[in-house]
Order: C-alpha cells, then structure tokens, then sequence
C-alpha cells in the first residue's frame, strides 16, 4: 500500500514538472523571442547586434516574474510535520521545490546568483526574506525558499546547503531558517530545518547544523563543528567550548 502511494506520488511529481516546466520555460523563450524581433525592427543593426546576448537577462526576468506569479496561486508552506505523500502539505511543498528547481538550474542558476538584483528577485519570487545587501556564492544550493530568512550584510560560502526540509520514517518535516545580519558562513556548511542564527555570528567551514539549533548574536562556531539537535548557544559563546 506504502509503496503503491509513493509510485502515485512520483508520477504526479513527474507530470506537474513536466507541465510546469513547459508552461514557464516555453513562456519565457517566446518573450525573448518576441523581444529580440522587435529590437530588430527598431534599432540598427549594429546596435541589435550588440543587445542580442542580452535577450538572456529578458529571458530569466520572465522566469522569476512567472514562478512567482505560480507560487502566489499555490498554498503556503507552514512548519510542521507531515505524512509523506498523503498529507495535502506534501504535495504543497512537492509544488514549491518544483518551482525553486526551475530557477536554480546551471547555468540558469549562475546568472542569477552572480548579479545582486537578478538574485533579489529570484528570492522574493520564491518567497524567501531576502536582504539585497547579502552576499551569496554561486555554488550555495538552497531549497524551500519560503522557509528561509536572511537579514543584510551577511554572507554565505560557496556549496553550503540550506534546507528547510527533511523526510523521516514517512513524514516529511518543515521549519524555518532564520540568519540574521552580519553574519559570516563558511564553504561546505549544511544548515538543516528550525535554525536560528543570531546577529554578527561567525560560522566556520564545513559546519554540520542539525534541525532544532539555536545560535544566539556574536556568537563563533569553530570549523569542521557537528552541532546535534536541539542544541542552544548562547549569545556571545564559542563552540565548541575551550
């Protein structure tokens, strides 16, 4: 019975990618197109030439204008736990990742990280609290947007992972992630559900945050650190502890 719902749920998952992804992608190549004649028919040619590379950045404009207009008609993601697949939040979020998937495709995925305001949006369109003044490396892989919060002048290194999700025995878990400002995150961190990272906190590389973790402001986590669940740090405090 188990195995019989999860098939029904990879399927569904396979036929709503398959129609999202040619809903989004073919609008967004037909605008460029569109674009591009029209650049053809009122500019010179030398002038057309030299905006074609360009049609791109119309290109993935059209892609975050049109995932966020999806994710506003699709349910909110709310913490909790949940049957996996059963539960209709399952399914909800299963939407979600689908859109968040669509925008951080390579090379997609690269424009968009690398310049500031393509990265703005893409967050906000993806429903996450999004400082425009937060830095973030190319090769940062992040899923459940709307479960992730970052305040400004922070920054994140190059492949950590930041999920708000995990699935366990059947159930699919979701928690928010909160990083506040000023905050340094090393290379190679995963950072996992019901995070909380105070303001001015350093994170060293390579840094295992389990889910239920509270880390206070001016705080300094040590590289190479597993930190288990449940754990609290306090303001100000090292860890490990010298």
């Amino acid at each position: 019975m188990v195995k019989s719902i999860m098939l029904r749920a990879i399927i569904l998952y396979e036929v709503i990618i398959y129609l999202i992804s040619t809903l989004v992608y073919g609008g967004a190549l037909i605008t460029s197109v569109y674009t591009g004649i029209w650049f053809f028919q009122h500019l010179p040619l030398p002038v057309f030439l030299l905006i074609i590379p360009n049609l791109i950045i119309v290109f993935i404009l059209t892609l975050i204008f049109e995932v966020g207009f999806i994710r506003l008609l699709v349910p909110k993601m709310k913490e909790g736990f949940y049957e996996a697949p059963g539960r209709s939040m399952f399914y909800f979020w299963t939407l979600n990742l689908t859109l968040n998937r669509l925008l951080f495709f390579d090379p997609i995925k690269n424009i968009i990280l690398y310049s500031a305001t393509l990265r703005f949006f893409t967050f906000l369109a993806l429903g996450a609290k999004f400082s425009y003044a937060t830095s973030v490396s190319a090769n940062t892989v992040f899923t459940d947007m709307q479960m992730f919060s970052v305040g400004k002048n922070s920054v994140i290194g190059a492949w950590t992972m930041i999920s708000g999700h995990y699935i366990n025995k059947g159930k699919l878990g979701l928690g928010m992630i909160v990083i506040g400002e000023n905050v340094n995150i090393g290379t190679h961190c995963h950072i996992a559900p019901n995070v909380t990272i105070g303001n001015n906190t350093w994170v060293g590389a390579e840094c295992r945050i389990s889910p239920m973790v509270y880390i206070g402001s001016g705080c300094s986590i040590e590289p190479l650190t597993i930190i288990p669940p449940g754990t609290r740090i306090n303001d100000g405090e090292n860890y490990p502890k010298k």
